[in-house]
């Protein structure tokens, strides 16, 4: 977990899920206080990031999905905000399983 912090509250905060065999950190489950917004708390994080694993020789960030709605529109201001960091857009396959699939078989 990467959190904010602006003196003594916190502001921020992300889970980052670690890949260590390819060499990915993920986050997800980004949140902010939008009454300290001023202070740039998830800019802070994506940096904090960004240093962290680059300094693990990591060669991937992976700041999920920019989509809503099911996958079914892309966010475009949340796009631009990560492409600021300098990321590129890619494309993940979904897998799905049906839960009943799997109680059938067992």
């Amino acid at each position: 977990m990467l959190r904010g912090i602006y003196g003594e509250l916190l502001v921020a905060g992300t889970m980052v899920f670690v890949f260590e065999k390819v060499r990915c950190a993920h986050t997800q489950y980004l949140a902010a206080d939008p009454d300290y917004a001023h202070v740039n708390a998830m800019s802070f994080i994506y940096y904090k990031m960004i240093e962290i694993y680059m300094e693990k020789g990591f060669q991937y960030l992976s700041w999920g999905t920019t989509t809503e709605h099911g996958g079914e529109e892309i966010n475009w201001n949340l796009a631009n905000n990560k492409e600021e960091f300098g990321s590129l857009h890619s494309v993940n396959s979904i897998f799905e399983k049906s839960v009943a699939d799997i109680e059938q078989k067992i």
